[in-house]
């Protein structure tokens, strides 16, 4: 609701800084920029859809400006403080941007987030890559566990999109129960 009434308000000029520049900060960033001209965008990144060709990021670069994104390229949100009654983002070279809201999409590593689960304990390896896993998605150390998304080894790190979630989502529902049926 808070914000849905930040983005909605048109008298005044709500200000949103987004902390990342790949897939989903450029996602949200042109929802946002699209839905009311009157908020204030900025999305501070070292780069803007790093996965991708030169010239997809140009053309990236090019809309969301044109939608009214302000990019501060080659830089990091370090922290986040308030000075005065202000909330604002510290960016690394010490500049600060007033927000009144920060959204961060700063990316996934499956390792911290799966080491937390003690796979180990249940005979599931895994590595930095996500928990190793065959062509069919299937644990190589436990047949019982499939594996998907940003926690499928197969997954490589530049490459975490929810396309592939989904793609690899369904396509271990299949080798799950396929070969039951056949």
């Amino acid at each position: 609701n808070y914000l849905w009434s930040i983005t909605s308000s048109k008298t005044k000029k709500n200000k949103i800084v987004i902390a990342g520049g790949g897939p989903t900060a450029c996602e949200i960033s042109q929802s946002l920029a699209r839905l009311n001209p009157h908020v204030n965008i900025t999305m501070v990144a070292p780069t803007i859809l790093p996965s991708e060709d030169v010239a997809a990021r140009c053309v990236a670069r090019k809309i969301l400006r044109k939608d009214g994104v302000e990019i501060i390229h080659g830089h990091r949100v370090v922290s986040v403080a308030r000075f005065g009654q202000i909330p604002t983002a510290v960016i690394d070279d010490n500049t600060r941007v007033p927000a009144d809201i920060l959204i961060v999409c700063c990316g996934r590593e499956p390792e911290s987030n799966l080491s937390c689960l003690k796979l180990e304990n249940a005979g599931i390896k895994f590595s930095r890559q996500g928990v190793e896993v065959d062509k069919n998605l299937r644990s190589i150390s436990a047949k019982h566990v499939f594996a998907v998304g940003d926690c499928a080894s197969v997954i490589k790190g530049g490459d975490r999109r929810a396309s592939h979630a989904a793609w690899t989502g369904y396509h271990a529902v299949q080798s799950a129960f396929l070969p039951r049926f056949l």
